[in-house]
């Protein structure tokens, strides 16, 4: 005849007490003592990571849009309209009068 298999609960029971409610406890404490130290803290650290990568990501098109804004302007210094007009409105300049020749004299 087959041997019967003995359940888990049979195994741990010595002396009449019963004893696999201590092993369950002790089996949820490691896995807690476990999950505090490795599993928590990194979650942590990587919704941290993620929150720093989205501020560094916002900065940088910020930037970005202010360095076009200030390359416009750069590019725009070469333009001699651009600084005839920046003349007139920033520093009141006046644009000379036309001056008009002398027609020659009619005899």
């Amino acid at each position: 005849m087959a041997k019967r298999r003995q359940s888990l609960r049979e195994s741990v029971r010595t002396g009449g007490h019963d004893y696999s409610l201590l092993a369950v406890a002790a089996m949820i404490l490691v896995f807690g003592y476990a999950l505090s130290q490795h599993v928590i803290p990194n979650y942590h650290e990587l919704q941290s990571i993620e929150r720093r990568h989205k501020e560094t990501r916002k900065l940088v098109s910020d930037q970005k849009a202010e360095n076009e804004t200030l390359q416009d302007q750069t590019e725009a210094l070469d333009d001699p309209y651009y600084l005839a007009q920046i003349m007139v409105e920033r520093y009141k300049w006046r644009y000379a009068p036309l001056q008009v020749e002398n027609p020659p004299a009619v005899k």
